[in-house]
């Protein structure tokens, strides 16, 4: 017999993540897979990843039906979420015979830090965005236009030392330990290799962005270039709050909730962002998530059926 269940997802340039529930709220299961961002690795790819996810939060459900499911989705501008929305409608390897909402991730992201919504949030994870409310309750986003077009995080750290190596090598910029790490991390025999190895499809958000933690290493141990480029991403954090802040006409007592791995990097990427912040704003205020967003993205689905 089918057993009714309520689904959160939060997907995004790295991984996915499920949470499954009945309907009176109770968690059945958490299942996480690989990135769902529909502008990095596209439609197909995210909603496969959405599916595992899912299978694998309802792993212990011997026949689920959904009857609410709310995805939130890195990438999520209106075509995106309509091509996204339309995937996931019509997949016949999942049961939903209730309500289907896709939308951006950021909604989830900033709930799960401030529940009355009452600030902004920065995601900064392999891509980056910035999103709020104004007073007339026009939606605010800054950034997240896709990991080509300049949005700061992993994937923009991977491609800098990609770049910076590559200059290294050449003698066109200074040296870095940047060089020695690309060919590492990529499995390279010689450096000279690396034009072979980063084209499409290896231009991959997830597998560019995974350099990330290796430019964390080389600044923390105090390579110049490494320092220049995470330094870089803070000054770029800086910029979206700012013009986020603008937008919702908020001069004084701004809350900001941060979600996303480059705020768990070893080097000290918080106090350079508040530094810098505290220039512009003295009592802007820096707010941990109270729950993971797929957590948030649940209660909406629930929501949505009470």
């Amino acid at each position: 017999m089918p057993e009714d269940i309520i689904v959160g997802i939060d997907s995004g340039g790295s991984k996915t993540v499920a949470i499954a529930g009945r309907v009176d709220g109770k968690i059945l299961g958490r299942g996480t897979a690989g990135a769902a961002n529909p502008l990095s690795v596209g439609i197909e790819r995210s909603l496969e990843n959405i599916i595992s996810a899912i299978k694998n939060a309802t792993a212990k459900v011997k026949n689920p039906e959904i009857v609410s499911l709310y995805i939130g989705t890195a990438g999520g501008w209106p075509k995106v979420l309509k091509e996204l929305t339309d995937a996931v409608r019509l997949t016949p390897l999942l049961k939903i015979k209730g309500k289907l909402l896709v939308d951006d991730d950021l909604p989830c992201a900033l709930y799960s830090g401030l529940p009355d919504g009452g600030g902004i949030v920065l995601i900064a994870g392999t891509g980056s965005a910035v999103y709020g409310v104004d007073k007339k309750g026009k939606k605010i986003h800054i950034s997240g236009w896709n990991h080509w077009l300049g949005e700061t995080g992993g994937y923009e750290l991977g491609m800098k030392a990609i770049i910076a190596a590559t200059r290294s090598y050449d003698g066109r910029g200074k040296k870095t330990v940047l060089e020695s790490m690309v060919v590492e991390k990529f499995a390279l025999e010689n450096f000279e290799d690396i034009s072979s190895a980063i084209k499409s499809p290896f231009v991959d958000s997830p597998k560019i962005a995974s350099l990330a933690p290796f430019v964390d290493k080389a600044a923390i141990d105090g390579d110049e270039v490494a320092k220049e480029i995470v330094e870089q991403m803070i000054n770029e954090m800086d910029l979206s709050i700012k013009a986020a802040a603008a937008r919702k006409d908020i001069k004084n007592g701004l809350k900001v909730v941060l979600v996303g791995s480059m705020f768990r990097l070893r080097y000290p990427v918080l106090e350079g962002l508040k530094k810098r912040t505290k220039k512009w704003m003295k009592d802007i205020e820096f707010v941990e998530p109270g729950e993971e967003p797929a957590m948030t993205a649940f209660k909406f689905a629930f929501k949505s059926v009470r």
